[in-house]
């Protein structure tokens, strides 16, 4: 993979089980950084990873990204700030499964500035900026997911997340 400059799109899911067969780890993230074009990633992160490291090991021209945590985090917060340092600036869209969140909102306020729409697990959000520079949420039905997922993400200029969402 390394060097693929024409590369838009890599999704690398490992179940947990697997990791220790086929030899995942932190250095699958490697390659990452010489994906210097790609647009969509969706990748496992694996327990010996440093959340501080992968946001910079994720290419800057990313736009959406979703991340199977394969390690529970002692806390949510302090995960997203030290992941938050590294991430690509114009990320619009966030997915994380496995994770436990217990405000949204102030992950997204203070750590993503981007930021359009957020997957946690099943639930989908849309990040609503008011006025006033405050933040709000609007979490999307079942029929809007199912349904009229595409439109919804071009309405949102968030067209590379539709493979983390269909």
């Amino acid at each position: 993979l390394r060097d693929r400059k024409d590369l838009r799109s890599f999704h690398l899911i490992v179940p947990s089980a697997d990791h220790h067969c086929v030899g995942f780890d932190a250095s699958a993230w490697g390659v990452l950084p010489s994906l210097i074009n790609l647009r969509s990633l969706c990748i496992t992160f694996p327990s010996d990873l440093s959340p501080s490291l992968a946001g910079w090991l994720i290419p800057r021209s990313v736009r959406a990204l979703t991340m199977e945590i394969m390690t529970q985090p002692i806390e949510d917060l302090r995960f997203i700030n030290q992941l938050c340092l590294g991430v690509p600036p114009l990320l619009k869209f966030l997915g994380m499964t496995n994770f436990p969140i217990r405000s949204l909102i102030n992950i997204i306020d203070r750590s993503f500035s981007k930021l359009r729409l957020i997957r946690i697990d099943e639930s989908v959000w849309s990040v609503i900026r008011l006025d006033d520079g405050s933040l709000d949420i609007e979490q999307w039905p079942y029929r809007r997911i199912k349904y009229y997922t595409a439109a919804w993400l071009e309405s949102l200029e968030c067209e590379e997340a539709i493979q983390h969402l269909v």
